[in-house]
């Protein structure tokens, strides 16, 4: 939800699976891997903080007219302050973080460079990549130069009280057992909209200045970022500081949720790199770039392969059901079998329930599954052809017709289909 000037409520909430959460071990984690992500979620928070310093102190002066350079000054680091911050994240990583905990942060050079993104992230959102440009000082012009300060402080401020207050939230989270899993910390992230939060009260502040700009604030040439000859009242400026957060929070501590939807709940552009990070193959969490990640038919690199010539799927009788389910698709379901022709992408309802014998469990499938939409390389002897799949009939329908044409021999992977006829498995 948005706030107008006067605190009243406008835009809508970002309902919590629009983030896509992944799912790691229902476990939670160990007490030492909790230790781990408070500590590195600390330094996080410093090297924020830091790389803040330096922002405010660099714009600061250009208004001033001190500062010939503000854009060289933003990453010039001329005490070591942000370097030193970094250095530290590194440090408590080697003494806290023997193994990578399942989820809550990532290594030390992730954090930093999320760290960083977040604030110097908010000063490029509001004025662009050439700060030289843009800034106006105090003596030349007084009312554009006073709304880029007072605009810009009042940013940077949602940013580290936010990246405070998750942080905070995360380890509470922790401690209670509250957060057992990497979906569990959306949570966090949410607190933040909250008007009753201490970002909450930072946002108000902020959309209190922007939307106090008058007529002679030229938006697209005072704040040629982002929200770019917008009017103040406009959603964007809203989106800014939640898509910076989000990014940050996202890429510091590996939850797999999508910063274009978060910052203001719809796709449509407002927070460029709100694509979750590519995942790691081989932790158990199916992330950006992953089909699968582990599982009966998840290769080694993470990408989805099915054996259509294999009897993945038995089929006593005929029809749609009662069959035989086996396996483990990797979105949660399985592979089954209709007239001899090898299917994926419903769910296996098992009667009874456990299974009387492992991999093989009388049932029904449940065909009402839908997906991210996917790229999948059907895979022959000597080519290959590509689709794409969002649901149950597109993944089934594109499944036969790899049987179809391959004889029964092809194989279905996570990718699209190369010139020289072979499929190549998504990056």
């Amino acid at each position: 939800m948005w706030f107008s000037s006067a605190g009243s409520w406008v835009g809508l909430v970002v309902a919590v699976v629009v983030l896509g959460l992944g799912a790691p071990s229902a476990s939670g984690l160990s007490s030492a891997d909790a230790a781990c992500v408070k500590r590195m979620n600390a330094a996080l928070a410093k090297v924020a903080k830091a790389q803040s310093k330096e922002n405010s102190r660099c714009v600061k002066f250009a208004g001033k007219g001190t500062e010939a350079a503000p854009q060289a000054c933003l990453t010039l680091d001329a005490k070591q302050r942000v370097a030193r911050a970094e250095a530290r994240t590194f440090v408590v990583e080697g003494k806290a973080c023997a193994a990578a905990p399942e989820f809550g942060t990532a290594d030390a050079a992730a954090v930093n460079a999320a760290a960083k993104t977040a604030a110097l992230g908010a000063v490029e959102a509001l004025f662009g990549g050439d700060l030289d440009a843009v800034l106006e000082t105090a003596s030349g012009n007084p009312a554009t130069s006073g709304a880029q300060q007072a605009g810009f402080r009042n940013l940077d401020r949602v940013i580290n009280t936010g990246i405070n207050e998750y942080r905070a939230c995360v380890r509470k989270g922790l401690a209670k057992g509250t957060i057992v899993v990497a979906g569990d910390l959306v949570g966090c992230l949410d607190l933040l909209k909250d008007p009753a939060s201490r970002t909450g009260r930072r946002f108000v502040s902020y959309v209190d200045e922007v939307q106090s700009w008058d007529a002679g604030i030229d938006t697209l040439t005072a704040f040629p970022g982002t929200c770019a000859g917008e009017d103040p009242a406009a959603p964007c400026w809203n989106a800014l500081p939640y898509c910076e957060l989000c990014k940050a929070a996202r890429d510091a501590t590996l939850f797999s949720g999508d910063c274009e939807l978060y910052d203001d709940g719809v796709a449509n552009d407002s927070c460029g790199g709100g694509t979750p990070p590519v995942g790691v193959c081989g932790n158990g969490i199916v992330e950006t770039g992953e089909a699968c990640d582990g599982g009966d038919f998840c290769s080694p690199g993470c990408t989805l392969e099915v054996d259509t010539s294999s009897a993945c799927c038995l089929l006593p009788g005929g029809g749609v059901g009662p069959d035989s389910c086996v396996g483990d698709f990797p979105f949660g379901s399985a592979c089954f079998s209709v007239g001899g022709a090898k299917f994926i992408g419903a769910t296996c309802v098992t009667t009874p329930d456990p299974c009387p014998s492992p991999g093989t469990c009388p049932g029904t499938c449940d065909m009402g599954e839908t997906y991210p939409e996917t790229s999948f390389c059907c895979s022959g002897a000597v080519s290959c052809f590509d689709d794409t799949a969002s649901n149950f009939a597109e993944l089934s329908s594109l499944a036969f017709f790899c049987a179809i044409d391959t004889g029964g021999s092809g194989s279905l992977i996570n990718g699209t289909c190369g010139g020289a006829g072979l499929c190549i498995p998504a990056e």
